[in-house]
Formats: structure tokens, sequence, C-alpha cells
């Protein structure tokens, strides 16, 4: 599970921010959070809202989760010349931009450090809680030179040769689980579960042929998802009986013919089945097939899923129940975690304090901040009458 990250000159935020699952000793426990496996005198949030105005930086606070998922699985196939997908603030270009993750895997907790630019990875490093102390796992520094590493294990056991010439821009971690180091492996394995609609550009269109398409080839490829994708669609769309994936043939611009996987919505009505691509069902419908094709895969393994509007195109009733999912131990056994933008400020009325985070933008610098950090805001409060009359700041001002 997630602990907390701090990162800063990413995107539009200069200074530092954390965005932290630790819940607060004083919240209530239920089953919004689990406990820590490798700190069990504390509990984790399975989900954290990320609210705000529009372009206040939302998106930017949950960009970082979905970056280090891609940077510490799969940049060892990066090009050398290409770039690391990061951008720093624009007025402070000259600094690098930095992370700083702690997470458990098997009731381990580890630190992850980061420091790089648009093109070149400075410092890299991996630390482990052992009894009240961190201890390095290895550590990565540029040298002078510019080409090569200074590289420190300590129980790692990846060559040092490969690691001291590794590429500017990816992780040494996405590097050793290519040659079979058990702890990449593993850290790597983590951070595949992490499912998201963001990329380095922002958010993906929340629907479109491309996602429908995408979404179809991993029901295609995993029959269960499948069954329970029809079955929660079918509950909330009313006359939809099922989902069918298909294979059609199509030309492009230049007459060259293409297998496109599509989704086709299955009707049933006076006993007679009618067929409609879901391209012409409604955009919730589409929201919800590209949704579940996400969210499910996290509930049943766990993982982490990181989204951006959670409600696009959603009537808020279905939030909450989407939502529920994650609460409910019976349909999230392994804690699974949710990070998650939203203008449902509704949501306010069933989340505790540290699962709230408010963003600002002053002077084009984002600012956030958990309303447990506010002083004065008591647990019973009414987070959502607050927030609306402005107490809490983080609204538009029009």
């Amino acid at each position: 599970m997630l602990h907390s990250l701090r990162f800063g000159n990413f995107y539009s935020f200069k200074d530092e921010i954390e965005v932290s699952f630790v819940m607060d000793g004083r919240a209530s426990v239920n089953d919004k959070s689990a406990p820590s496996g490798a700190q069990p005198s504390i509990r984790l949030s399975k989900i954290l809202a990320v609210i705000g105005a529009n372009g206040a930086g939302k998106t930017n606070v949950i960009k970082p989760f979905a970056f280090l998922s891609y940077f510490l699985t799969r940049s060892v196939s990066n090009d050398p010349d290409d770039p690391t997908y990061v951008e720093s603030h624009f007025a402070d270009d000259e600094n690098v931009t930095f992370f700083d993750l702690e997470f458990e895997i098997e009731k381990r907790l580890f630190r992850y450090s980061l420091n790089l630019d648009s093109d070149i990875v400075y410092s890299e490093a991996l630390w482990e809680k052992t009894s009240r102390q961190w201890s390095y796992v290895f550590t990565r520094t540029l040298e002078e030179n510019l080409k090569t590493y200074k590289f420190q294990q300590k129980g790692f056991g990846f060559d040092s040769k490969l690691a001291r010439n590794s590429k500017r821009n990816c992780s040494v971690i996405s590097y050793a689980t290519q040659h079979d180091v058990k702890l990449a492996r593993k850290i790597s394995s983590y951070f595949k579960k992490f499912h998201t609609n963001i990329n380095a550009s922002g958010r993906n269109p929340s629907k479109g042929l491309h996602e429908l398409m995408e979404g179809s080839a991993f029901y295609e490829k995993n029959e269960h998802y499948k069954d329970l994708m029809v079955d929660y669609l079918s509950r909330w769309d009313m006359g939809l009986t099922g989902v069918e994936i298909r294979h059609i043939k199509h030309l492009d611009d230049n007459g060259k013919e293409h297998e496109l996987t599509i989704p086709i919505g299955i009707h049933t009505m006076d006993d007679k089945v009618y067929e409609l691509p879901l391209m012409a069902e409604s955009s919730g419908t589409q929201s919800a097939f590209i949704l579940l094709s996400k969210m499910l895969p996290v509930l049943q393994e766990g993982g982490v899923m990181v989204y951006d509007e959670l409600e696009s195109d959603l009537h808020p009733h279905m939030l909450e129940g989407i939502l529920e999912f994650f609460f409910n131990p019976r349909t999230n056994p392994h804690s699974a975690q949710i990070i998650f933008t939203t203008h449902s400020v509704e949501l306010l009325n069933i989340l505790q304090k540290c699962q709230i985070m408010l963003v600002e933008k002053q002077s084009c610098t984002s600012e956030a901040w958990k309303l447990s950090d506010m002083a004065g805001v008591r647990s019973d409060d009414n987070f959502y009458a607050k927030y609306m009359s402005g107490t809490y700041g983080a609204i538009p001002q029009i």
C-alpha cells in the first residue's frame, strides 16, 4: 500500500507538497482505511479525493503516481535520446524535479527517491525501514562526467557495472527487473498494478473509439472481468442485457485494412435481441465500460487506481456506489487504494477530513493540503456546506 509521496518542482507545483494516505490518529476506524502491514500501529486510507477549481492543479497532484508507475516498470525501454517525461515548473526550470515515495510490499516498508529533469536522472535511491531507521538498498548518483553513475548497493543484487552505465533516462529498478533481480521484480510487479486514465499530457479522453477498443482488448483477454463488467453495466444501464466483443474490418484513409476490436451492446425487448455499438450508447455507459476496465483488476488483485475526474458522465449516486467497492472488504479484499480528482463535492459528506485534499493556485503556482491539516476543522463539521461557503478555500473565483 502507499503511505505518502513528497514531490516538488513538478508542472504547476513549484514548492514541495506531501500527499499522504496515513490516517489521522483521531480518525474513526472503519472500512474506509486499513491497517498497515509494515507498521500495524497506523492505518492507511483506501481513498484520497482531490478537489479544487478548474486549472488549480488537481491533475498535477495525481500525475506523479502515474509517472512513477511508468518510470519504475517501463522506462528501461526508452531510447537513449528520449525525454524522461517530467516537466518542471516554468518559473524554476534550472532546478530538478524530485520525488520521495513511501510504500509497502509484503509487510516491508520502502522509501524511493528520485531527482531528475526532463532529460537526465541525477540521483535515485531505495531505502528499507529496519527497526527504527532507514537502511539503503542502493544509491545511484550521476558522476561529474554526466555519462556514468556512482552505484552503491547493500543486498540489492544487481550487476554494479550495468548499473553504473545505465541509460540516463531510466530507472535502475526498471533495468534490474530485466535482469531478474528479485527485489526489483517485486517492486515492478507492485507498480504494474497502478491503473490510470492519465499520462504525461494529462487525462486521456474519457471515451472514444481508441479507449473503447483498449477496454475491449482487455475484456477479451480477461473473461472473468468481462463477466463482471456485463453484470455491473446491466444493473446500471436500464435495458442493456449484455456486451459482446467483436472484430471488424476497417479501411483507413490510405485504403489499408485494419482489424478493430469493438464492444457491442446487447438489448432485449419483447423477446427480441437488438445490437448497438457501444459508441452509440450513452456517454455514461461508455465511461463506465472504460472505468471498470481500470477498476476491476485493482479491486480483484490489489494495487492503486489513479483517476482524473472519476465522476465523468456518471450520476453522483453511481459515484458513491463505485467508492463503496473500495470501502467494502468483500469487494476489496487486498485493500486496494484509489486517488482521484473530482468536481462532485457532494462526496465531502461521506469522507473523513484526512481523506480530502484541496488544491488552489496562486500566482501561477499550485498549492495542496489535506483538510485535516487546517486548524479548527472538526471531524463532525459539515464539510460540504463549509466548502461551498468558501470557508476552506479551493473554490473558483467567478
